[in-house]
């Protein structure tokens, strides 16, 4: 028989919230169906809801635990979602509570029966260094990740081992390291069969954290210093969208920088794999399944050396990463990134080839099911 398990996010498993967080939760969920006997909870975004979502081409039917109100309303929502989640009744049914949101997984604590593991999952840690909202919510992350029986962290091993410094042996003992999922076969089927066109790109949130202006500063450098002829492709939408379209629109860009919105999976992937290199000036990571997608395309990485990305791109091998965060620093990257793509295009799909989905639920499995962290699963 089956383990019961409760899946909680604080997501309507569609498109809230923007970012690779919902990818992430959303490239998992079909594989850990099979494993147990699952539970979703979501919320509704502003008083809408959708009982049933399709991932993966499978329907999947979600309960409503809470709502969300959009547009500046990440402290409240938080808030919120925590005295909701004492309102599951069924909480103490389940033999495990996979939460991937703080207030969840401290409310679950207090909620949940004492036979229940409490799985915390913290979407990386780049929190430390972020906005002050998100140094703010760190504090419900700190009692989250010790409260939690184990915490999973979208981070590298290097990140998890600094970390577990900051904490009793009793707490960190319990911390793991958990790579990103990437449909890392689908991708390859279909950049074989895309030709490949004269454009970089970027996909991902259009936030400030995510740097898309100084993107644009950089692009505009290359094309007129060093008289490139591609295009810019950036997938993804957010609360910066009007800025950025309003900066491409000043700097006479519309014919060189395309700015398409949300995509589904497969039309990303199709993007990545028309296109040369990967632009990612993000001012921190956990560990990006946007830059995991870009490498299993083939794209070499550019970025600067910030935290969730120094621990997926090795310089000179699969991308091309420069500490000094200007428009300068980041358009000689590019520069030098184009001029290697051919060896850094091949080292990148070949490194991205473990965080294909399956190689990533069999290490989550491992973890909730056993003690030891290298324990051997002969199958799942």
């Amino acid at each position: 028989m089956k383990k019961k398990m409760a899946f909680i996010y604080m997501s309507n498993y569609i498109d809230w919230p923007l970012g690779g967080m919902l990818e992430y939760v959303k490239n998992i969920i079909p594989r850990l169906s099979e494993l147990y006997d699952i539970d979703i909870f979501g919320c509704s975004v502003d008083g809408t809801f959708n009982k049933i979502v399709n991932i993966n081409d499978s329907n999947y039917k979600i309960i409503e635990y809470t709502d969300v109100k959009t547009f500046g309303k990440i402290i409240p929502n938080f808030i919120i979602s925590f005295f909701n989640t004492f309102k599951i009744t069924k909480l103490k049914e389940y033999d495990i509570i996979y939460s991937h949101t703080s207030a969840t997984t401290i409310a679950s604590f207090f909620k949940k029966s004492r036979k229940a593991k409490l799985i915390h999952h913290q979407h990386g840690l780049s929190y430390k260094t972020a906005s002050f909202t998100q140094r703010f919510l760190g504090i419900g992350y700190t009692v989250a990740q010790l409260l939690a029986d184990k915490t999973l962290f979208v981070c590298g091993e290097d990140e998890i081992d600094k970390h577990k410094k900051l904490f009793p042996k009793r707490y960190s003992n319990r911390f793991f390291s958990i790579g990103s999922p990437i449909n890392w076969t689908k991708i390859n089927q279909i950049s074989e069969t895309v030709q490949e066109t004269n454009q970089f790109i970027y996909t991902g949130r259009i936030d400030e954290h995510k740097n898309i202006l100084l993107l644009i500063d950089s692009f505009n450098l290359y094309i007129k210093k060093y008289n490139g002829n591609e295009e810019l492709i950036l997938v993804g939408d957010g609360p910066q969208r009007k800025e950025v379209e309003e900066k491409i629109e000043r700097l006479n860009l519309n014919n060189k920088i395309h700015l398409i919105g949300r995509k589904k999976q497969e039309e990303v992937f199709l993007e990545l794999s028309k296109s040369k290199l990967f632009l990612f000036p993000s001012k921190g990571e956990g560990m990006s399944l946007s830059v995991l997608e870009a490498m299993a395309a083939g794209l070499p990485i550019v970025g600067f050396e910030v935290m969730g990305m120094k621990n997926i791109v090795e310089i000179g091998k699969n991308g091309i990463l420069t500490e000094s965060q200007t428009a300068e620093s980041f358009c000689k990257a590019i520069v030098e990134a184009y001029n290697n793509r051919d060896i850094m295009s091949l080292n990148a799909k070949k490194y991205s080839e473990k965080y294909d989905t399956e190689n990533i639920v069999r290490r989550i499995y491992e973890i909730l099911e056993k003690n030891e962290i290298n324990a051997k699963i002969e199958h799942i």
